[in-house]
């Protein structure tokens, strides 16, 4: 799996009062850290043969299980640039969704999200969950702290797949971050070609 970084310069659409906050002129221009390498996850079929003993009584059945590893994530961190605002990532959708090679209809918006990005000045008072405020102390533009990880669980929709055909699968897709700037502004961040893969694996007792 490869890892990504994808930075997205993203210009407000409105312009909105300061709201307590450094900026004011509705600027977000937010970069994102996305990486799949753990984006992934093994699906395991355990044959047991028959077993009997030397009276010829069946001592073990034969058995196929199957059994799934822990699936991993893709992760996305958050980064505004200086000058910008902060902001809250409220959801994504996704834009592309492919699987082994062949395009699928991709799931509904998520909305559930609420993470947020500090804006692009540095100051006494700044910390990973509160900005710089207008009367803060020595105030200068700067990268902003980054955000919490985001984790998305796309290998875990292949479990299925990988299961039914006995065989290893993959996806790839591209998703949309949407959210609003701490002064009203929307944005969204576009990240591409995130990959992930359930292997299929045969184990034989």
């Amino acid at each position: 799996m490869k890892k990504i970084a994808l930075l997205a310069l993203i210009p407000a659409l409105v312009g909105l009062s300061g709201c307590g906050q450094i900026g004011g002129s509705s600027r977000v221009s937010i970069g994102v850290s996305a990486s799949d390498a753990g984006s992934q996850v093994t699906v395991t079929k355990t044959i047991t043969a028959e077993k009997r003993d030397d009276k010829g009584v069946v001592t073990t059945p034969a058995s196929v299980v199957y059994s799934t590893g822990v699936a991993g994530p893709a992760t996305f961190i958050f980064t505004s640039r200086p000058g910008s605002d902060a902001a809250y990532v409220t959801g994504y959708r996704i834009t592309r969704y492919e699987v082994n090679g062949k395009e699928v209809t991709p799931p509904g918006e998520n909305t559930g999200m609420n993470v947020y990005i500090t804006s692009g000045y540095q100051c006494d008072e700044r910390t990973e969950n509160f900005s710089c405020p207008i009367n803060g102390t020595n105030v200068t533009g700067a990268n902003g702290l980054p955000s919490s990880t985001v984790s998305i669980n796309f290998a875990g929709s292949l479990i299925g797949l990988a299961t039914s055909t006995e065989t290893s699968a993959y996806s790839s897709v591209d998703l949309e971050f949407f959210g609003t700037s701490s002064n009203g502004a929307a944005f969204a961040i576009p990240v591409k070609g995130i990959g992930s893969e359930a292997y299929f694996n045969v184990v034989n007792n």
